[in-house]
């Protein structure tokens, strides 16, 4: 995810293989820039596996037949690899309750590209590189009981015009809660506040905070034991 922040040219392959695990066809890229990383929605009260979302726009890519052999696996066993599931996060961020944080939508860095673009015999932009970034918007389910924080800071904003932008991050937790990487952002302000939808009349009430996020950084991850 450095790569994002650097800009530094990747190179791999992606393997196609059939149920025997043979390879069928292959991938082969080069000159390629990370275009996006970032991380699903997360919720307290599921238990599915996380993973990190990520996009990379290739210089030269080609496609060919695999040789038929099996492929190669990956280098860190399962059993010395550190468990992450969407249940695993907690949002520091001043007026926020971590603990009143239910849900996460989708977060992203994402980084512009400029291609190849020739005019007669003239090459503009050579290659690939990285343009304009963006954050996408942080969303945030809170409870109802944990949420006066977010009313008063959406209240002091966007009601009554003061300038209120925070700081904070975005911590990625494992199943014992040590800290596995996390999101470091500034510029955050809140634009919107609304009461989730919920069919059922019986549920707990809950806010959905929106906030916009000018500059963000991963921080690095560390899965090995």
């Amino acid at each position: 995810a450095q790569s994002l922040d650097k800009g530094d040219k990747l190179s791999g392959v992606l393997h196609f293989g059939d149920a025997s695990l043979k390879e069928t066809q292959k991938l082969v890229f080069s000159e390629g820039v990370l275009t996006e990383f970032g991380i699903p929605g997360m919720d307290s009260a599921s238990k599915e596996l996380a993973y990190f979302t990520a996009r990379i726009l290739p210089g030269q890519a080609a496609r060919t037949f695999g040789s038929g052999a099996p492929m190669p696996r990956a280098s860190v066993a399962t059993s010395t690899t550190k468990r992450w599931f969407v249940n695993g996060f907690k949002v520091n961020r001043p007026g926020i309750e971590p603990a009143g944080v239910v849900k996460i939508e989708p977060f992203a860095i994402r980084n512009g590209t400029l291609q190849n673009k020739s005019y007669g015999d003239s090459i503009v932009v050579p290659g690939v590189a990285i343009g304009k970034r963006t954050i996408s918007d942080l969303v945030l389910t809170l409870r109802e009981a944990s949420s006066k924080g977010a009313i008063d800071w959406y209240t002091a904003m966007v009601q009554q015009g003061k300038p209120s932008e925070r700081s904070g991050s975005i911590e990625l937790l494992s199943a014992t809660g040590e800290v596995l990487a996390a999101f470091d952002l500034t510029g955050v302000g809140v634009y919107r506040l609304d009461v989730e939808k919920n069919e059922s009349p019986t549920a707990e009430r809950r806010f959905q905070l929106f906030t916009y996020v000018e500059t963000a950084r991963f921080r690095p991850v560390s899965l090995a034991r």
